[in-house]
């Protein structure tokens, strides 16, 4: 039963065409790559009936949970979302005796997550009611990023808990009149300066030339240094001298790569969520894209001048955050007059967890594993920033002649420093 065809939102456009460029030798993990796993606690006492209700409710009241996409792999022809009428949902329910619900959850919705969606006809997520001993205790959850980002994930959570108490929120704007907006005349002159942006960055870009890959083929390493440093005190201390968290983790993290020797390009490339617009604020859509944040890194300065400089680089970056990817590729182009698929990047993430719950630093503390590399890699560095309860800091690299001792010495640089950032006003100052 379809209802509406429309075109693709900019996030969505983003996400489709990482899709096509996804490495022919890496299909079997595009799963992994584009599929986000949640487990979502059901309030004790409530009857497995209202639990469906309110999940049927949520489907019915946000349009990108019903959705699917025509013209995926065609080039040809030009992709759409193609929204259908709220159908019967029959959540599955998964029953289970003894064990944490949690823990089961988990287990689900890791499985939902490792198989691809055939996104031409299936809606972009996956989800079961597990219940243990004859108790309702999560919903498993996989969602595709075409449809939704983290921040869009927790809007629908507390969609569906307004749900199971009977108190309706807000409908939602999805991806559909987001791509309305984006086509219109109020659109255009964003659009304009965010061509002026990327045309400069390409610009300023073109004047290095790419370090090629050399060597036999280079190994794919991924590391993560879990520490007992809090988010909390990194952030007060950013704070103290006019800083983000985000612009200190990244400045540390550049450093290091620049002590490393394998600083690759002059830009990084930074999540932007793209919330800043009040129309797109509380969206059911996803609104994340990457956007390159030009820099300048020299080891040997004071880490509070680079990280002055980083922050203004990218709160010019995050308003030019939400873009057209073909546009922007075709401005590339220009610039470099053709360039690869396969060009070095370097990704920087830092994403927040439950760094609200109080706890102690521990400065001695830097637990070192090493992991396997589950999803797609490009060649390049991708360092990524938890902040849970403590931070921990993770990095993967596809890079000749950076192997284990390399990728260790990066982020074990990346604590030293942070470290030292806890203890001493000096490193910050301008």
């Amino acid at each position: 039963m379809k209802l509406i065809a429309a075109p693709l939102s900019l996030g969505q456009l983003y996400i489709f065409r990482g899709i096509e460029r996804h490495p022919k030798d890496q299909l079997h993990n595009i799963g992994v790559t584009y599929n986000l796993d949640h487990t979502w606690r059901v309030p004790d006492g409530v009857a497995v009936t209202r639990i469906l209700s309110a999940f049927a409710g949520l489907v019915e009241r946000n349009e990108v949970l019903r959705t699917t996409y025509d013209g995926i792999g065609n080039r040809s022809r030009q992709a759409c979302q193609i929204i259908h009428r709220a159908p019967p949902i029959e959540l599955p329910v998964l029953s289970f005796t003894g064990g944490d619900g949690k823990g089961r959850a988990a287990e689900v919705a890791e499985e939902f997550c490792i198989r691809a969606m055939d996104l031409g006809e299936q809606f972009s997520w996956r989800a079961a009611l597990i219940v243990v001993d004859g108790r309702p205790s999560h919903i498993a959850l996989c969602f595709h990023h075409i449809g939704v980002d983290l921040a869009a994930i927790s809007l629908l959570r507390e969609d569906f808990q307004r749900l199971l108490e009977g108190r309706p929120g807000p409908v939602r704007p999805g991806p559909r009149e987001i791509a309305e907006y984006q086509g219109s005349d109020k659109w255009r002159r964003r659009s304009e300066r965010v061509d002026r942006y990327f045309s400069e960055v390409w610009r300023q870009s073109a004047r290095w030339e790419a370090i090629p890959l050399e060597g036999e083929g280079a190994w794919q390493w991924m590391a993560t240094l879990k520490t007992g440093l809090t988010p909390g005190t990194l952030q007060r201390r950013a704070s103290e001298h006019g800083l983000s968290i985000s612009s200190l983790l990244m400045g540390v993290f550049t450093r290091a790569l620049a002590r490393a020797g394998s600083l690759i390009q002059p830009t990084i490339q930074l999540m932007s969520a793209n919330r800043f617009d009040p129309a797109l604020k509380w969206a059911a859509a996803n609104l994340g894209q990457f956007v390159p944040v030009l820099h300048r890194t020299d080891p040997t300065e004071r880490l509070g001048v680079h990280c002055r400089r980083l922050y203004r680089e990218t709160l010019i970056a995050f308003r030019n955050g939400c873009y057209d990817i073909d546009r922007v590729r075709s401005l590339r182009d220009e610039a470099y007059g053709g360039w690869p698929d396969d060009d070095p990047v370097i990704y920087f993430n830092y994403a927040e967890g439950d760094s609200r719950r109080h706890a102690d630093d521990d400065l001695e503390v830097a637990r070192l594993s090493w992991g396997s590399v589950r999803i797609a890699v490009e060649p390049g560095f991708y360092g990524y920033v938890w902040g849970g309860t403590q931070v921990s800091l993770i990095l993967r690299s596809f890079w000749p002649r950076f192997d284990r001792p390399q990728v260790e010495a990066v982020i074990r640089d990346m604590h030293a420093e942070l470290v030292r950032v806890i203890v001493s006003d000096h490193e910050l100052d301008a």
